[in-house]
C-alpha cells in the first residue's frame, strides 16, 4: 500500500503540472473602460478570479491579437456579470487563522495596484473587495470616489487571569457608522460581522431606509449539486501477501468480473470556472474469486486446497475531479477513497490431502476471521458529453484479511457509463 500511496502522489503532482501548464485561454464577452472614459467591448480571458487580478487579456475580436491590461491602464472591466475597478490600495496582511496571530494591534498594511471587485455599486454608497494570494478578505467603501478600507483585525493579548485570549478590532463598525450617518439606527452593536453576507444585508438596509437602490450587485457563487446514475462492469483481483498463510499467499485466484454501479452527487465548486468539485456515489460492487494451492511431493504424497472467496461491498465512494473542457466534450480526472462495507457471499475451503493410503477431504471457512471494514484508493479518467459520462476506473483496497502477518489486496478495474439529472 505504500507503493500505492507513493504512485498517487506523484499522479497528483503530474496532474497539477498539467493543470498549471496547460490551462487554456476562456474569452467570453465583456468590456474595458479607459482612462478617458471610452468603453470598449471585447472578449475578456474570463479566469473566475479567486483573487485579485492584477492584470488581464482582451481582445477586440477572436481574430485579434490578445492585448495586456493593468489597473493603471483602464478605469473597470465587466465581464460574466463582475465588475471590476482598478485602484491602488492599501489592504491588511494579518491572516485571520488562530496559528497566524500575533501580538500587535496595529495596521500590517501593504499597498496594491490591483482590480478591486465590486459587490454592491450605488449611487453614492458601494462596497468592493480585495483578496490577495493568502486568500486574506479585505473590504472597502467608496468615498468620494475613492476606496477606503474597511479596518479589521485579529490579534493576541494576555487577559487580567493570564490566558491568552483572541481580541478583534473592530474599526470598521465606526467607519461604516459614519458612512451611513443619514440612517444611524442602522447598526445599533458592535455585533456586525466582518462577512460579506453581512456586509451586503447592512447596504440592504441602508438602501431601503433612504429609499434608494443599487445600480449593481454581484451575483452570489452558489455550489452546483448534481445528482446521477452510474453502472457498468468489474474486474476483480484479490491477492494475499506475507509468510503465514502459504497456501494463500502463494494462491493465483481468478479474476471476477461483476456488474457494479449506484447513486452519485456531484458537488461544483462556483469558482474556478466550475472546473472542479467533490464527486460522491453510494456505489455497489461485488466479487468472487478462486484458487487452487497444490504441494505435490508424489502420486502418494500430496496436498491440494481450494479457496473462494465473496464479498459483497456497499461502498462510500469521495473523489475529488478536475473536469477540462475539450471541445464539446470535458475530459476529467478523479483522485479519491472509497470506504465500504461488506457482506459475505462465499469464505470456503476444501483441503484434500494424501498421504500413500490415507486420504482426507475436509471443507472449512478459508478465513476463520475476516474485516468487513475495506478502505482503498480510486483514481480515474473519462469523459463527459451532455449529461453522459464513460469511465475507467481503477481501485486498490485493503481487502478482508484481519491477519497482521498476511495482508489483502483487493484491486478493480472499472469501465463505467453514467447520466446526470
Amino acid at each position: 500500500m505504500k507503493t500505492l500511496k507513493n504512485n498517487i502522489i506523484a499522479v497528483v503532482l503530474l496532474c497539477n503540472f498539467h493543470i498549471n501548464v496547460l490551462c487554456q485561454s476562456n474569452y467570453i464577452q465583456g468590456k474595458i473602460v479607459h482612462q478617458n472614459g471610452d468603453t470598449v467591448t471585447g472578449l475578456i480571458d474570463y479566469r473566475n478570479w479567486t483573487q485579485n487580478p492584477k492584470s488581464i487579456k482582451f481582445k477586440y475580436d477572436n481574430n485579434k491579437e490578445a492585448l495586456s491590461f493593468n489597473p493603471l491602464d483602464i478605469k473597470y472591466f465587466y465581464v460574466n456579470n463582475e465588475r471590476y475597478i482598478s485602484a491602488i490600495v492599501d489592504y491588511e496582511t494579518t491572516l485571520t487563522n488562530t496559528n497566524k496571530l500575533n501580538f500587535n494591534s496595529e495596521p500590517e498594511l501593504r499597498k496594491d495596484t490591483t482590480f478591486l471587485q465590486a459587490i454592491i455599486l450605488g449611487t453614492d454608497k458601494s462596497l468592493l473587495i480585495h483578496v490577495n494570494d493568502k486568500g486574506r478578505k479585505n473590504f472597502y467603501i467608496d468615498l468620494n470616489g475613492k476606496p477606503e478600507l474597511l479596518f479589521y483585525k485579529k490579534f493576541l493579548t494576555i487577559s487580567d487571569h493570564g490566558k491568552l485570549v483572541q481580541i478583534e478590532n473592530k474599526r470598521y463598525i465606526n467607519q461604516l457608522k459614519l458612512y451611513f450617518n443619514d440612517c444611524p439606527q442602522l447598526i445599533k452593536n458592535n455585533r456586525l460581522k466582518y462577512k460579506p453576507h453581512d456586509l451586503e444585508k447592512l447596504f440592504d438596509k441602508y438602501f431601503s431606509c433612504t429609499n434608494t437602490t443599487y445600480i449593481f450587485r454581484k451575483s452570489k457563487d452558489k455550489f452546483q449539486y448534481k445528482f446521477g446514475v452510474i453502472a457498468g462492469i468489474s474486474v476483480t483481483n484479490l491477492d494475499f501477501g506475507g509468510y503465514a498463510v502459504p497456501h494463500l499467499t502463494q494462491t493465483k485466484f481468478s479474476s471476477s468480473v461483476n456488474p457494479a454501479g449506484g447513486l452519485s452527487l456531484d458537488i461544483i465548486f462556483p469558482r474556478y470556472n466550475r472546473k472542479i468539485s467533490i464527486y460522491n456515489e453510494l456505489f455497489f460492487s461485488t466479487y468472487r474469486c478462486s484458487g487452487n494451492y497444490q504441494n505435490i511431493i508424489s502420486d502418494d504424497e500430496y496436498l491440494k486446497i481450494y479457496s473462494e472467496f465473496g464479498f459483497n461491498y456497499l461502498k462510500m465512494n469521495n473523489m475529488l475531479r478536475y473536469k477540462y473542457p475539450v471541445g464539446k466534450f470535458r475530459i476529467f480526472a478523479s483522485i479519491g477513497l472509497s470506504n465500504g462495507y461488506g457482506f459475505v457471499r462465499s469464505n470456503n475451503e476444501v483441503r484434500e490431502s494424501r498421504y500413500f493410503s490415507r486420504l482426507s477431504i475436509d471443507t472449512a471457512d478459508a478465513l476463520y476471521s475476516f474485516r468487513r471494514y475495506e478502505q482503498g484508493y480510486l483514481l480515474s479518467l473519462g469523459t463527459l458529453y451532455n449529461k453522459y459520462t464513460v469511465e475507467l476506473r481503477m481501485e486498490i483496497g485493503n481487502g478482508m484479511s484481519n491477519f497482521p502477518v498476511m495482508g489483502s489486496e483487493v484491486r478493480r478495474f472499472s469501465l463505467l457509463t453514467g447520466y446526470t439529472f
